[in-house]
C-alpha cells in the first residue's frame, strides 16, 4: 500500500494511488520505483510498503549516466530513514546520485542470511533481504538483473562476518569471496591472497577477460563464473581440489582452460556453452568427468582422456567437436550405469564427430572401424557419427545397442550376416536413406525412430519382429521391399 501526505498530496496523484491499489499483481519492486516517480510528479514525500520492514538502510538506485524514461519521470537516488515500529518510511534525499551504486551490508547480517540470497538471486530474487536493523533494498523485477544493479559492495566496520575490498565482498578472514558486483569490468581482477573458497554465482555475469586466482585457492563452488561472456582464459592453482557444477558455464569467449591441480571431478555442465573453448589440458588425476560437462564445445577439436579416467557422464561431449579420442584402459562407467550390463559410453553420445579408439589393454572393450565393442565383438556398444557415405559394421557383431549411432551422419548403413539383434540403435540419423535387414536379424526394436530422410526398407529376414516404433517419426519412408525368397514376408 502506498499512502499520501495529506498536506502535499493531490488529486492526481489518489488517482494514480488507486490505480496502484487494485494491481494486485503489481510487485514490490515495481511499486518502489513509482514511489520516486510520484514524489517528483506529485509531492508526495509520505510512503509505506505493507509487509515490508520499516527499518532501513541508505541504497541509491540511479546515477546520473541513466537515461530519462519515456515518462519523463528521472527515477534518481532515494535514501531512507531508519525507523521505529509502525511508522511511514520517509523519502529523505534526492540529491544527484553518484557514478557507483552501492550495495550496504548492515552490521547484523550473517553469512548464512547472505548465503540464501546470493544462491538464489542471480535468476528469479526481485529483492535482497537483509536482516537486524536494516531493510530490503528494492531493484527491479527480473532476478538476473538484481546483482547488475550494483556496481560495489560496502560493509560497515561493526560487521563481525564481512569486509569489502575493491567493492567486492569478502569474509572478514578474507578467505571467501562471496560476490564480485556483475557490473565490475576491466581487462584483469585479480582475486586477493589468501582466499580459499570462491563462493556459488560469485563472478557471474562479471566482465573481466582475465580472473587471476590465487595459489591459495582450494574451492570453486557452482555457477562461480557463470556467464562471464568477456573472460578469455582460465588457470586453475594446483591446489583446486573442488571445480562446481556449471563452474563456468556459458563464458562464450573462454577459449582455454589450464588445469594445474589434483582435481578427480569435472562436474556437470563445467564448461556446458563455451563454444569458443578449443584447449583444455585435463589433470592426469581426473577420474569422473560429469554430465554434459563439455556440451556445446563446438570448437574443442582434440582431447586427451587421462590414464586412470572411470567415466563420463550422459551426454558429456554433446554437440562437442572433438574428432578423435582415446579410452583408457582404466575406463569402466564408473557413476554410470546401462539396462544392458555393458560398461555405458552414453556420455560419448551426440558428439559431432568423434571416433573412439579403445586401449589394446582394456579388459572388457576393444575397438573396430571406429565403433567400440565388447571384447569378444559381439555387441556394438557405440559407433562413429563423423561418417559420411556407406557406414559399415564389423562382421561378428550379433546385437547392436540403444543410441549406438545417435544422430549418426551416413546416408546408407551395411550390416553384417552375423546380426540378430538391433535395439534404438539409428535414432535420429537423419540423412540415412536406405537400410536393409539382414537374414538373421530376429528384432528390430525402435531402431530407427527419427531417420528423417529413410525412404526405402529391404526386408531379407524371414521372421523379424518389427516393434516399439521400429520406424516411428520416418516421414519419408516410401516402401517396404521383400525379395522372392522371403518366406515369411
Amino acid at each position: 500500500m502506498i499512502r499520501r501526505n495529506e498536506a502535499k498530496g493531490t488529486g492526481g496523484a489518489l488517482k494514480i494511488l488507486a490505480a496502484l491499489e487494485k494491481r494486485k499483481a503489481f510487485k514490490r519492486c515495481e511499486i518502489a520505483v513509482c514511489v520516486v516517480g510520484l514524489s517528483a510528479a506529485f509531492g508526495v514525500d509520505v510512503v509505506a510498503f505493507d509487509g515490508v520492514p520499516t527499518e532501513s538502510v541508505a541504497a541509491s538506485q540511479a546515477d546520473s549516466n541513466v537515461a530519462t524514461p519515456q515518462d519523463g519521470i528521472q527515477r534518481g537516488p532515494v535514501a531512507f530513514e531508519k525507523m521505529g515500529p509502525g511508522e511511514d518510511t520517509r523519502i529523505a534525499s534526492r540529491k544527484i546520485a553518484p557514478v557507483y551504486r552501492k550495495l550496504i551490508i548492515g552490521k547484523d547480517l550473517s553469512p548464512e542470511k547472505i548465503a540464501s540470497q546470493l544462491r538464489s538471486a542471480l535468476f528469479a530474487a526481485p529483492q535482497f533481504f537483509t536482516s537486524g536493523n536494516w531493510t530490503s533494498v528494492f531493484v527491479n523485477d527480473e532476478g538476473e538483473a538484481v546483482w547488475n544493479f550494483f556496481d560495489e559492495f560496502e560493509v560497515e566496520p561493526e560487521n563481525p562476518y564481512f569486509k569489502a575490498e575493491d567493492g567486492v565482498l569478502l569474509s572478514k578472514d578474507g578467505k571467501t569471496l562471496y560476490r564480485c558486483p556483475a557490473k565490475k569490468r576491466g581487462a584483469t581482477y585479480k582475486v586477493p591472497d589468501g582466499v580459499e573458497v570462491v563462493e556459488e554465482k560469485a563472478f557471474a555475469y562479471c566482465g573481466f577477460e582475465r580472473i587471476e586466482l590465487p595459489e591459495s585457492l582450494r574451492t570453486i563452488k557452482k555457477r562461480a563464473f557463470f556467464g562471464c561472456d568477456a573472460l578469455k582464459s582460465a588457470t586453475l592453482p594446483a591446489n583446486v581440489a573442488t571445480l562446481g557444477v556449471g563452474a563456468f558455464e556459458k563464458c562464450g569467449a573462454l577459449s582455454s582452460v589450464e588445469i594445474l591441480g589434483s582435481l578427480n571431478v569435472i562436474d556437470g555442465k563445467t564448461f556446458e556453452n563455451c563454444v569458443a573453448l578449443s584447449s583444455v589440458d585435463l589433470p592426469k588425476t581426473l577420474k569422473t568427468i560429469g554430465s554434459n560437462a563439455f556440451a556445446n564445445c563446438g570448437a574443442l577439436s582434440t582431447l586427451d582422456l587421462p590414464e586412470g579416467l572411470r567415466g563420463v557422464g550422459p551426454m558429456a561431449f554433446s554437440r562437442c567437436g572433438v574428432k578423435k579420442m582415446r579410452l583408457p584402459a582404466s575406463f569402466d562407467g564408473a557413476g554410470s550405469s546401462s539396462s544392458s550390463g555393458h560398461i555405458p559410453l552414453a556420455g560419448f553420445k551426440g558428439a559431432l564427430a568423434l571416433e573412439l579408439e579403445v586401449d589394446p589393454n582394456h579388459p572388457k572393450l576393444t575397438s573396430r572401424g571406429g565403433c567400440v565393442l565388447t571384447r569378444d565383438g559381439k555387441t556394438l556398444l557405440w559407433g562413429p557419427t563423423n561418417g559420411e557415405g556407406e557406414l559399415v559394421v564389423p562382421e561378428g557383431v550379433e546385437a547392436i545397442e540403444d543410441d549406438a549411432f545417435y544422430r549418426g551422419r551416413f546416408s546408407s548403413v551395411k550390416l553384417p550376416e552375423s546380426l540378430r539383434k538391433i535395439d534404438g540403435a539409428f535414432y535420429g540419423c537423419d540423412a540415412l536413406t536406405k537400410v536393409s535387414i539382414p537374414q538373421n536379424v530376429k528384432t528390430v526394436w525402435g531402431a530407427f525412430r527419427n531417420c528423417d530422410s529413410l525412404r526405402e526398407v529391404e526386408i531379407l529376414s524371414p521372421t523379424v519382429e518389427l516393434a516399439n516404433g521400429a520406424f516411428e517419426h520416418c516421414d519419408r519412408l516410401e516402401a517396404f521391399e521383400v525379395p522372392a525368397s522371403n518366406a515369411g514376408f
